[in-house]
C-alpha cells in the first residue's frame, strides 16, 4: 500500500511522507515535523483490507488532522489495517430497469457528523457499462448509497449529498460480507 502524511496546506512535493510504498504487514519510519498539521492520506490498501485508524502518539487523524507540536509522548506514527468490514455491490438501474453505464455511485457513512467528515469521509466511483459497481472493502457500519448524475456530487457540494439521505439506500456492512443494492440515478 501507499501512504502520504500530508502538510494540510502543501503542496505535493512538499508532503512530510509521501507515497511510502508499505509491506503488510510491517514497519517504516519517517519524519514528522513539529510544525503544521497533517492528515493522514493512505491509497491502494492491499484488497480485502481497509484502513481502520492512523495515529500519531495515540491520537488519531484518519478522519481529522494532527499537530505533531501539540501531542505530548513519542508514541509516533502508527496505521492499523482491518478485515472485519464489508464490501457495497451495487447495480444502477433507470426507471424501466435498465442498468446505467458509467453512472457515479457515491457512498457516506451514517455516523457522519459534520459537512466537513462527510466530505472527508465520502467514497464515489463509476459503474462499468453493465451498470455494475463494487466498493473497496469498507470500515463495518451503516452507509447511504446513492446514484447521482455527473458532476452532481462534488467535495464542495457536501449540503446537497447530505439533502439526498431520503433518496439513498441504507445498508450495514460487515463481518467480510458483500451487501448488494439497487439504486435508481438521481435526477438533477
Amino acid at each position: 500500500m501507499a501512504l502520504g502524511i500530508i502538510r494540510e496546506g502543501a503542496q505535493p512535493d512538499e508532503w512530510a511522507l509521501r507515497n511510502l510504498q508499505l509491506a503488510v504487514p510491517g514497519k517504516f519510519s519517517g519524519p514528522m515535523y513539529s510544525q503544521g498539521e497533517y492528515r493522514c492520506a493512505p491509497s491502494n490498501v492491499p484488497q480485502g483490507w481497509y484502513v481502520k485508524d492512523c495515529t500519531y502518539s495515540g491520537i488519531s487523524f484518519l478522519h481529522s488532522s494532527v499537530k505533531p507540536a501539540s501531542v505530548a509522548g513519542s508514541g509516533g506514527l502508527r496505521v492499523v489495517l482491518a478485515r472485519d468490514g464489508g464490501i457495497l455491490s451495487a447495480l444502477v438501474a433507470d426507471s424501466d430497469g435498465k442498468p446505467v453505464g458509467d453512472a457515479p455511485v457515491t457512498i457516506f457513512p451514517a455516523s457522519t457528523a459534520s459537512d466537513g467528515d462527510l466530505a472527508q469521509r465520502m467514497i464515489w466511483g463509476h459503474t462499468d457499462q453493465n451498470g455494475h459497481y463494487q466498493s473497496a472493502m469498507l470500515a463495518p457500519g451503516k452507509y447511504y448509497a446513492v446514484a447521482v448524475q455527473v458532476n452532481q456530487v462534488k467535495p464542495e457540494s457536501v449540503a446537497r449529498l447530505r439533502s439526498l439521505r431520503n433518496r439513498a439506500v441504507e445498508v450495514t456492512l460487515g463481518d467480510g460480507g458483500t451487501v448488494q443494492v439497487t439504486l435508481e440515478p438521481v435526477d438533477r
